[in-house]
């Protein structure tokens, strides 16, 4: 029988912490039991703090193999690499830069498939069994539901014959593990801080690039926007559990350092309908146009009254109902698409550049 435990952390930080020493306790237990340990680690952002500590932890780190569960197919050097991102943490000058780092191959090969063989045949040398067996599989889990890059939606979750192959996803190509490889491990962890995120036309098929980051001046969602195959970018909070109450306030006020832009305000929340909105495919959101200045801070308001119901930038033609006391998620996007579903006449293909400062209540 599998077993699964669940531990809770406070903030980024505490996350940070239990991770490091939860991947230290493992190694150690692996090294009492055998002559070498194998860890598997995720990329992304969620991860590189713990990795930053565990990467000064005082273990036999000469006999610690480090391999990445997933790779994009980029160069070493690129900004997107997983393998960079671990060589600027855990393999940072320190007691963890002794450990043997197994890189993904990548550009250096003529094709994403010829990547992912060569993958496959790297890890049937390093670990036993088959599937390849890790001491620990430490994955994250993406806003979508993906893991490692085992996109919904794609053919890489129904590969089962292999150990590895390409995932599709976020406009990129990118070598993963398959999940026989991933649940084969002795011990497999998921990392999971629920934080705004970006959310994309990759999901439809779209290739725009944009991420979203908290920074000291507020929440920036940065990246390229491109018109064809979906045509928008976007920051989303978690869903918001339990819903938030803003029933004493009739507004919204964002301010947005926007470029000119139109954006669309987009609100999740119960619907007064015993929850049948729900199973729309798509989901419900409550949506409203904004406009913003040229350059400088734009002050958006967002009265309730104004928000229409819509799926997928569509009109919904119900009697549905705004319910400020039960808000499930808040998500300002930049889309080519209006809130009535006509084109939108401020939106604008390209780099964008969008800094939310602040989002508060108006009574």
């Amino acid at each position: 029988m599998t077993n699964y435990r669940i531990e809770r952390a406070k903030d980024p930080q505490d996350l940070a912490r239990q991770a490091c020493e939860t991947v230290a306790a493992q190694i150690d237990l692996a090294l009492d039991q055998r002559d070498r340990c194998q860890i598997a680690l995720s990329g992304g952002s969620t991860p590189a703090s713990a990795y930053s500590l565990l990467g000064q932890e005082r273990l036999p780190w000469d006999r610690v193999d480090v391999v990445l569960g997933d790779e994009r197919w980029v160069a070493a050097d690129d900004a997107s690499s997983n393998a960079g991102m671990l060589r600027r943490t855990l393999l940072a000058p320190g007691p963890g830069a002794s450990a043997a780092f197994h890189p993904v191959p990548t550009v250096e090969l003529d094709s994403p498939e010829a990547s992912a063989q060569a993958f496959a045949d790297q890890l049937s040398q390093l670990c036993s069994g088959a599937p390849p067996v890790f001491d620990v599989m430490l994955l994250g889990l993406g806003d979508d539901g993906h893991t490692a890059s085992l996109f919904p939606g794609t053919e890489a979750p129904a590969v089962l014959d292999r150990w590895t192959t390409i995932g599709r996803g976020k406009g990129l190509d990118r070598i993963t593990m398959t999940a026989p490889v991933l649940s084969a491990a002795r011990q497999v962890i998921f990392l999971v801080f629920a934080d705004w995120a970006s959310l994309n036309d990759t999901i439809m098929g779209g290739r725009s690039r944009a991420g979203c980051r908290v920074t000291p001046d507020g929440l920036v969602l940065e990246g390229e926007l491109v018109e064809t195959g979906g045509g928008f970018v976007s920051c989303r909070s978690p869903r918001l559990q339990p819903p938030l109450d803003l029933s004493p306030y009739s507004a919204l006020q964002l301010d947005v350092e926007g470029e000119g832009r139109t954006l669309k305000i987009a609100l999740g929340c119960r619907d007064g309908a015993m929850g049948l909105t729900e199973l729309i495919p798509g989901g419900l959101r409550w949506v409203v146009d904004v406009a913003t200045k040229p350059s400088g801070l734009t002050p958006v308001v967002v009265p309730f009254a104004d928000l229409r119901p819509t799926v997928r930038a569509k009109p919904v033609g119900l009697p549905l109902r705004f319910d400020p006391s039960g808000i499930t998620r808040i998500q300002v996007l930049h889309s080519k698409f209006g809130d009535a579903g006509d084109l939108n006449p401020g939106f604008r293909a390209g780099s964008i550049r969008v800094l939310i400062r602040s989002i508060r209540a108006l009574p």
